[in-house]
């Protein structure tokens, strides 16, 4: 600031720093000049600030946010790198920026600038409000030099974006690289997986082929068996029948009362006396009985204690007639 300050703070007519900070946390307003804190102010405990409003330099604002008409209220006076932070700047950090207006010590606390001098250039003017050229107040030299460092300083951060930008871009490459073996990986696979699933359907239409197969199989087995269990209960039905046949005290093997002579006792035995003795002595026990109906039990009798081999190891009646008829020739 120039010519707008207290000559008790510096001299008039010349450029002054000047910075507030206040501290919500501890309700404490510093007032610097030149980097010097000249005074402390502490705000009332419960004090509230209402949202909105604007800012207003040059004048007064009564009320708020009209601008002042008197000439009285107005700054006479030159400004330069007016900014606001959203941050309490240190003692250290206003000495440094009050140390030399023609730096560009300011851009050092770009991240926490929520009002730029810039930006307050570009916004509207009323009143006799004039730009002015700092040569007059800062060397040429020292602009000239401050514009080199600024230049050294924008083609250092130009080189190492481009070393940013070389490492970003092998990135990407890599990435791509990655992204194409990626690529070639997911298409070997659907190819692998297409193939499994062709292999899949295939063998899926084997077994089935099989499973056909092997259904008519089974259909022909259990026809098979039906008609086995068919023939199975059929002998069983004749076994039966011809175990009923042979308890039979006269079945169908015994056509005559000559057939006794196809016994072990007398088939091709010669004819002795002790045959016929033998006969007669069975005829004899049968004396016995003489007035006894004969049935199964009288028969079981007989081949339980008197048996002689009769009705055991009997000859079919074909062979029987077939050999009767050989010995009648």
């Amino acid at each position: 600031v120039s010519c707008g300050i207290n000559a008790e703070y510096g001299t008039q007519g010349t450029w002054h720093h000047v910075c507030v900070t206040w501290d919500y946390n501890t309700l404490t307003r510093l007032f610097y000049v030149n980097g010097q804190l000249i005074q402390t102010w502490n705000t009332p405990s419960g004090r509230t600030f209402a949202p909105g409003g604007c800012l207003l330099l040059g004048n007064a604002q009564y009320p708020a946010c009209v601008v002042g008409t008197t000439s009285y209220e107005a700054f006479g006076g030159e400004m330069y790198q007016l900014n606001f932070y959203n941050e309490v700047l240190n003692n250290t950090s206003v000495r440094k920026l009050a140390a030399d207006m023609c730096s560009n010590a300011v851009t050092e606390f770009d991240n926490s600038r929520v009002i730029r001098w810039e930006d307050i250039l570009q916004q509207t003017r009323n009143g006799d409000v004039r730009d002015v050229s700092l040569l007059q107040d800062c060397a040429p030299d020292q602009l000239i030099a401050n514009i080199t460092q600024e230049l050294r300083e924008a083609e250092q951060r130009n080189i190492d974006l481009m070393e940013e930008m070389k490492v970003v871009k092998m990135a990407v490459n890599a990435t791509q690289n990655e992204l194409e073996s990626t690529k070639l990986l997911l298409n070997e696979t659907q190819f692998n997986m297409t193939s499994a699933l062709n292999a899949a359907e295939d063998e899926l239409t084997s077994v089935k082929e099989a499973l056909n197969e092997t259904r008519e199989e089974l259909n022909l087995s259990q026809e098979t068996l039906r008609n086995t269990t068919t023939l199975l209960e059929s002998t069983e039905r004749e076994v039966e029948s011809a175990l009923a046949r042979a308890e039979c005290n006269l079945n169908d093997t015994v056509t005559s009362t000559w057939d006794m002579l196809y016994s072990p006792l007398f088939y091709q035995e010669t004819l002795t006396k002790d045959h016929l003795k033998f006969v007669a002595t069975v005829i004899q026990k049968l004396e016995y009985f003489i007035g006894v109906r004969i049935n199964d039990g009288m028969v079981r009798f007989f081949k339980i204690y008197h048996e002689f081999n009769f009705i055991e190891d009997q000859i079919c009646p074909d062979t029987m007639s077939e050999e009767s008829s050989t010995e009648d020739e």
